[in-house]
């Protein structure tokens, strides 16, 4: 995997990073094998062989879910509430129900497909970025989840799900770098969005 950069350890969780970039992360139910993404070959990364390593490991776990959970950063040009005005502008209708408060209201949308292999869900919201030197600008995150069940009695078949989820990792980031980049932003990111950065992959066991 690498040499270990830092490490925390408390009685339910535990976190172990990695000079190139992988962090592993184990607390009850749940093991999260992250790594950043930029713009790395897919066929560089070294999170799907680290998380067929763990199961080949430790086959006999009662496995229940495999999510891969990928995630992008859009910054936005435009002033501090152009990613609030894109959503709620542009993603939501305009409505006497934005209108209250006293501040402009914060907004993120929660979504939920089902594709043919998974449940796919994207949670839209706004956030901030800093690139550089340079000042923290407004910014959308966008965080998809791609769900597999695999909680079934047979673990030969368990594990063959596992593995058949964890393979479609390639498939599920440019499913999702399609949703974001064509179906939310379209022609849009080239007139209010900068630099996009694709931030992080996360295969979760559960």
């Amino acid at each position: 995997m690498g040499i270990v950069k830092t490490a925390i350890l408390t009685p339910n969780f535990a976190q172990v990073n990695f000079q190139n970039g992988v962090s592993i992360a184990s607390q009850p139910r749940t093991i999260a094998f992250v790594e950043t993404v930029n713009l790395q070959i897919p066929e560089q990364l070294n999170i799907p062989k680290a998380a067929r390593q763990y199961i080949e490991k430790l086959p006999h776990a009662e496995y229940q879910t495999l999510s891969i959970s990928p995630k992008s950063i859009i910054p936005f040009s435009g002033g501090e509430d152009s990613a609030r005005k894109y959503i709620t502008g542009t993603l939501l209708s305009p409505g006497a129900w934005q209108e209250f408060g006293n501040v402009p209201m914060q907004a993120g949308l929660n979504l939920l497909y089902q594709l043919e292999k998974c449940q796919f869900s994207l949670n839209i919201n706004e956030a901030k970025v800093q690139i550089g030197d340079r000042a923290a600008i407004p910014a959308l995150l966008f965080a998809g989840s791609f769900n597999y069940n695999v909680g079934i009695d047979s673990e030969p078949e368990r594990l063959q799900l596992l593995i058949q989820g964890l393979n479609r990792w390639q498939t599920d980031l440019a499913t999702f770098r399609d949703i974001v980049n064509k179906r939310f932003l379209g022609q849009a990111s080239q007139r209010f969005f900068g630099e996009q950065d694709q931030e992080a992959l996360f295969p979760r066991l559960n």
